[in-house]
């Protein structure tokens, strides 16, 4: 409805505009400075709502997400509970009664315009009657109608009922309305009332002017004329009232005001600096009505200093694996480099690297702790950050130049928000208009070789400020895969120009979508149980929200709506989620892992052949898990178990008790299959009391028997 927004804007301008008139002009006695003003602010209020100036300004960020390089896998997909079903939203077709409204008014419009085209056509008729000619005007002579009065250079009299010198003065009254174009002022109001008959400011405005027209006529009559017989004789032609909208009539009311405004005193042209009052009420209009302003956030001046001292980023550099930890983002590898650290995220090569291994590494990216961090106390949905800045290898290789890890870019067409619209970033290729110009579709296309259909002839857009080659945000739902990386879809919910000058915006989509200053609807219906459900020791709660935080690869089934995703890491549940397989339906809040492993914050595991996380809140449903039921074992640093589930590797004051055989180091390798333990810094205790302390220590837990290599420290047989 821009139509309705822009009259509703104009209406605001001129009762702003008007009432400035009334209370402050109206009573001063610069009658042609008033006229001037009421038709200047008319036409102001026409121009106002039609401009669009756009400011930038930049401000500070309060909290800064500082994750560098092209990792497009890494932005999340969001998993959360609502109670309706947005996606099943359908577009409207039905009848709907605001669709008329621009017609019924623009047909009051075109009525209104032809009854008074009908009567200046009248007028006009009148002017092809038989005329004399004085001081450049046309009299008409006429006895019955609108008589006494003028219509630019024509003037209409009744002469058998004024005297000769009456006579004069009325013709030199309208003289003054013709020579000032009195009339020119007559037809551009009677388009405003036409366009703008339901403003009742506008029927105010056009008194206003009338006023102002006899006022400036009758001053200057009077000049030539004794103002007590000027004023006697509009008295006496009072009572002959003419009712025609678009001629001056020498006797228009109110009478009483202009008889007192001929004896009132001039005003002090010092007064006349009062019209730059009117200044600030449209500069305000101005900026309450065209002016939009862009907030660009400026990174803080510690992140600018942090971005400049950050000089690994996309350099190569060579060094020795010396740990590995868990941390709140995963699991980190400590590269030592010269006398520095280096942590590395290690979430894709982690069973291919080991401690002590000396390898050359290309940093592509960091993800770096929050200066400032907006997280209250007890919040329970949290953004988790490294401690320190952690940094994602592109490439690893040995020293000799055997390749161990390259970075393969995970592409998408769109990612999901947390109200589960879709979001895109794309340009413009294509833009398709019907004959009255309305735009039917939009075909955009990525730099990665996506191709997205917007299907958009039922919003009816006009706007001509997209242009192909533009770049653009959209937000989206129903999205139907039509070929290899070409989607489509008629349900666009808003497509912004980028940066966001410009936008389109589907309101009945959006109102389901988003709040009005933009931020995501999530409704809070979750369902929630008493109490948490306890697996395993470990206490989940039973609000899914599941963040997808790398992969190596995800495919979208449209028949099924499920996501399958391989070797994923995810946030869920209040822990961490690491799978071969996953199947993410996002409809129905339901995750399926298999051969998983997940890990709560507080360090518990637990690792199973298949994990379910479902709406109802019972999280994981424990098929018999591929463990190693044989073996009790801890670590205090971290405990991390390969793809296969054949090996466990513990770090940190590890632990390994099998068979009342214990082995103790800080670090320990457990391969299942073959039974064989490796401990380093090792200390053993067989089951028969003997013990020993070595450098390393290997122990086969079948036959029962250890190799102790380097130092042995001890050795020794309890009795």
């Amino acid at each position: 409805m821009e139509l309705l927004g822009y009259l509703v804007k104009v209406t605001v301008c001129t009762t702003l505009f008007f009432a400035f008139y009334l209370v402050v002009l109206r009573k001063l006695t610069f009658f042609k400075i008033n006229r001037f003003y009421l038709l200047i602010s008319l036409l102001i209020s026409f121009t106002i709502p039609l401009l669009n100036f756009t400011i930038e300004r930049e401000v500070k960020s309060s909290l800064i997400d500082e994750i560098s390089g092209d990792y497009r896998d890494l932005a999340p997909i969001l998993l959360q509970d609502t109670t309706s079903n947005i996606t099943s939203i359908e577009h409207d077709d039905s009848f709907n009664s605001l669709n008329l409204a621009p017609i019924c008014y623009g047909i009051v419009v075109g009525v209104l315009l032809l009854l008074a085209f009908r009567r200046l056509f009248k007028l006009i008729r009148h002017t092809k009657s038989s005329i004399t000619r004085s001081n450049g005007l046309k009299i008409v002579v006429k006895s019955e109608g609108f008589t006494n009065c003028s219509f630019f250079n024509y003037v209409f009299v009744d002469d058998s009922k004024l005297t000769e010198a009456e006579l004069a003065v009325l013709i030199a009254h309208e003289e003054v309305h013709a020579k000032q174009f009195h009339s020119v002022d007559k037809l551009f109001m009677m388009v405003v009332k036409s366009i703008l008959w339901f403003n009742p400011i506008v029927y105010l405005y056009n008194r206003a002017l009338e006023e102002a027209h006899e006022y400036e006529a009758d001053e200057l009559t009077s000049r030539a004329f004794t103002t007590h017989d000027y004023a006697a004789l509009l008295l006496r032609l009072a009572i002959n009232k003419n009712q025609d909208a678009l001629v001056h009539n020498f006797v228009k009311n109110p009478i009483k005001l202009r008889i007192k405004m001929l004896f009132n005193s001039k005003s002090n042209n010092m007064k006349k600096l009062v019209y730059f009052l009117a200044i600030p009420i449209g500069l305000g209009l101005i900026w309450g009505f065209t002016v939009k302003v862009n907030y660009h956030v400026k990174p803080s001046l510690e992140q600018e200093t942090r971005q400049q001292q950050d000089t690994l980023l996309g350099k190569v550099v060579k060094g020795k694996v010396i740990s590995m930890e868990t941390t709140r983002i995963g699991e980190v590898l400590n590269l030592q480099v010269g006398n520095s650290i280096v942590p590395l995220s290690s979430l894709r090569f982690r069973n291919k690297v080991k401690v002590g291994d000396e390898i050359e590494v290309t940093l592509g990216g960091s993800i770096s702790p929050p200066i400032v961090s907006n997280q209250k106390e007890g919040q329970t949905d949290k953004v988790y950050y490294p401690e320190k800045t952690t940094y994602f290898p592109t490439k690893i290789k040995a020293l000799d130049g055997t390749e161990i890890y390259t970075y393969k870019e995970t592409r998408y067409a769109f990612l999901y928000e947390t109200n589960r619209a879709r979001s895109a970033n794309s340009k413009i290729k294509a833009i398709n208009r019907n004959a009255d110009g309305v735009i039917t579709k939009f075909v955009l296309h990525d730099k990665y070789g996506f191709t997205i259909n917007l299907n958009v002839a039922a919003q009816k857009f006009k706007s001509n400020d997209f242009k192909v080659g533009d770049p653009i945000q959209v937000k989206f739902i129903g999205e139907k895969l039509t070929s290899n990386k070409t989607y489509s879809t008629d349900k666009m919910i808003a497509l912004y120009s980028q940066p966001k000058k410009h936008q389109l915006i589907n309101k009945t989509l959006y109102d389901r979508f988003y709040f009005e200053n933009g931020k995501q609807k999530v409704r809070e219906g979750i369902v929630k149980a008493k109490q948490s459900v306890q697996v395993n020791t470990l206490n989940v709660t039973n609000r899914l929200r599941a963040i997808l935080m790398s992969s190596s690869s995800v495919r979208f089934d449209h028949k099924t709506g499920v996501h399958n995703i391989t070797d994923a890491v995810m946030e869920i549940q209040g822990g961490r989620l690491y799978a071969k397989s996953v199947e993410m339906n996002i409809e129905n809040n339901f995750v399926k892992a298999k051969n998983a492993r997940f890990a709560s914050l507080d360090g518990k595991e637990i690792e199973a052949e298949e994990m379910t996380f479902e709406r109802s809140g019972f999280v994981i449903s424990a098929v018999k898990p591929k463990d190693f039921s044989d073996f009790n074992y801890n670590a205090t640093d971290s405990t991390i178990v390969s793809k296969d589930r054949n090996t466990v590797s513990l770090h940190g004051n590890a632990e390994l008790n099998a068979k009342n055989n214990t082995l103790r180091g800080d670090q320990i390798e457990l391969n299942y299959k073959s039974g064989i333990a490796k401990a380093t810094n090792a200390s053993l205790i067989t089951k028969n009391g003997s013990s020993i302390k070595a450098e390393q220590i290997d122990f086969d837990f079948v036959k029962e028997q250890y190799i102790a290599k380097g130092r042995a420290l001890y050795k020794d047989k309890k009795p």
